[in-house]
This record gives structure tokens, sequence and C-alpha cells, in this order.
């Protein structure tokens, strides 16, 4: 039987019921996976802040397999497609690299020192709480100035083919220091570029690095440095 509009029109309001999302419906902690259908932890989904849960859909085991199938795909060429979003993307790129690099200097500057010194077959042994102490031992600063530190500099140049990016060869310079340096004999080129107030506090780096690498005196630690240069 049919309701009438008069009926239909005056008939009382239902309390209306707000739809719960799926999670909410879960324990605290809990997701459940969209493809799996697993309630697994919340710590088994990556981050994505643009859904009402803060995580993805699928779990982190459903969405790496995924990626494992398409790499594994003849039919898809993973690195073309990767080529070309970069080559549209180019500016986009640079900024994020820009601010990656500010935000994140000593880490930057530790990587491409271990870079290196892997190119020419050299130890780099250096890890990030190793640099952010030397970094803590001149207060930020350049060993040589007053000025912020720029440049994580090979006190024994990688060219010279010996040492390496280990802690008892790394120091902090400014980008004029780093680079009027270069991959000279430290020794030859303190001679003839420092100022005196420079050179004092070159010797006291000197000193610095014949107790950090264990040798008897500083007149030793010089006959190693241009050993390395023969």
């Amino acid at each position: 039987m049919k309701t009438s509009a008069n009926r239909r029109d005056n008939a009382p309001l239902k309390p209306h019921k707000p739809r719960q999302q799926g999670f909410r419906l879960l324990p605290e902690g809990k997701r459940k996976c969209s493809k799996c259908e697993d309630i697994k932890e919340e710590s088994d989904f990556y981050v994505d802040k643009s859904r009402p849960s803060g995580n993805s859909a699928r779990c982190k085991a459903c969405i790496n397999e995924s990626k494992r199938r398409q790499r594994e795909d003849p039919n898809y060429d993973h690195l073309t497609c990767r080529r070309a979003w970069a080559k549209d993307n180019r500016n986009h790129l640079r900024e994020w690299d820009h601010i990656y690099k500010a935000n994140n200097r000593s880490l930057h500057a530790l990587t491409e020192a271990r870079r290196r010194a892997r190119k020419y077959r050299l130890p780099d042994t250096l890890t990030n709480p190793m640099l952010e102490e030397i970094i803590r031992r001149f207060e930020g600063k350049c060993a040589l100035c007053e000025e912020d530190y720029e440049h994580l500099d090979h006190f024994i140049p990688l060219k010279s083919g010996h040492v390496g990016t280990v802690a008892e060869n790394m120091v902090p310079l400014c980008k004029t220091h780093n680079l009027s340096k270069g991959a000279r004999n430290p020794f030859m080129w303190a001679d003839m570029y420092l100022s005196k107030h420079e050179r004092e506090r070159f010797d006291a780096l000197v000193m610095y690095l014949t107790e950090l690498n264990g040798i008897a005196g500083v007149a030793d630690f010089k006959a190693h440095v241009y050993l390395c240069f023969k």
C-alpha cells in the first residue's frame, strides 16, 4: 500500500547516524588492508596524509609485492617511465634537491665525501655520528677562520691516493679555504697562503689531527703527510 503524501510529510524524522569510516571500527592502532583484507598494525602501512586514516589503503607487503611484479614485467619499461617523469618535472626536482641539501647539509656532505672515497678505492668509514662530533668540536665553524663551515675537507686529499674519508682525515672548512687548498699538500699550502692568525689556527688543527691519528708528535705527522704525496 502506498503511503499518502500527507502521512509521509508529517512522519517523525529519524535521528541521522553519521557514517563511520571503516578504520574507526577497528581496534586502536589497527588497519585493514584493502588488498589482502588482513587486519594489521598501523606500522605495517605507509603514511598517507591525504586519507582520513592517515595511512595507505594497502599494507606495505601488498604495495611492495605489486611494485616487484611491475619491475619484473617485461612489457613495462620502468626506467623509461622514470626518465620521462624526471624530464617533465626537472624544475621541481631541482627545487626539491636544493631544499634537501639546505636542510641536510652535513648528511649531504657525508654522502658525497664517502662516494668520492669509493671512487678512489679508499676507505669510507666516516659515519654521521662521527661527522656530528667533528662539527661540534669546531662549533660549526671553519677550522681556519670564524666563518661558518660550508665544505667537508680531506686534510690529506683523496687525489694523493691515501687515507680516505675517515674521521682522522676530515676537517670542516669554509668555501674560500677549501677551494684554495684543493688537492695541495696542506703544509705547503699553509706556508704560502695563510695569514698569521690563520696559521695559528692551522697549527692547532695539526695538533688535533696528530692526536686523533695516534701519532707521537707533530713532526712525525708532518712526515706522514709528506710521504702521502710522494
